[in-house]
């Protein structure tokens, strides 16, 4: 899909995102982004999992947002471009 395994490609990367912190030092650190095995998840194992990781309150609000979104999204994601 995407690569920058190159040591010129890498310097770039460090150099491009350095301000931003977080997601882009995992990216850095990888050598590109490529597509994986789907998996659907269930409603309950979304929610166990946000519960587990960001506590029981802000599940309920991550579920809130994601029932309030999720007919925007399928609706935009019946023009995405296949791979």
């Amino acid at each position: 899909m995407l690569s920058w395994s190159s040591p010129a490609a890498q310097a770039l990367a460090r150099s491009t995102f350095a301000k931003w912190p977080g997601f882009h030092d995992d990216a850095i650190a990888s050598t590109g982004l490529r597509t994986g095995p789907t998996r659907e998840k269930s409603t309950e194992d979304e929610d166990r999992e946000w519960s587990e990781c960001f506590g029981h309150d802000a599940a309920r609000l991550i579920r809130a947002c994601v029932d309030d979104c999720l007919a925007d999204y399928e609706f935009l994601r019946m023009f995405a471009v296949p791979p």
